[in-house]
């Protein structure tokens, strides 16, 4: 999946996250922020030239030692790949929401790859 492709389908997993919280449903906006990730992972790693694995967490863990990524997205995919508390929580510092954000649109618009243009690995 290209970059172009992905967005949006990441732009409707971030409304989608919204929605869910702004109806007090914390638990469908982490999966939708994470799918959001996930569909930008994807796209990356097919820029990249490397194949993606089936999950959304499996995708975010490819990248989560890429030495390419800044430390700030970095952080996001970390905390996107964070498991909830035995009470179904996140440190209530993290946003799931807002890192998915920033993941994808770190994701999306560095990319390494044009329309239709498969990179080799970096």
């Amino acid at each position: 999946m290209h970059p172009a492709d992905a967005r949006p389908q990441v732009e409707a997993e971030l409304r989608r996250a919204q929605s869910a919280r702004s109806a007090g449903d914390e638990g469908r906006a982490r999966v939708c922020a994470r799918r959001a990730a996930g569909a930008a992972a994807r796209a990356y790693l097919h820029c990249l030239g490397l194949p993606a694995a089936p999950s959304v967490i499996d995708n975010l863990h490819l990248l989560s030692n890429r030495a390419e990524l800044p430390a700030h997205v970095q952080t996001g995919i970390q905390r996107l790949m964070l498991r909830v508390d035995a009470d179904y929580r996140l440190p209530a510092d993290i946003d799931l929401i807002q890192e998915a954000r920033l993941v994808c649109k770190h994701l999306l618009e560095i990319t390494p790859c044009s329309p239709g243009e498969i990179h080799p690995h970096v």
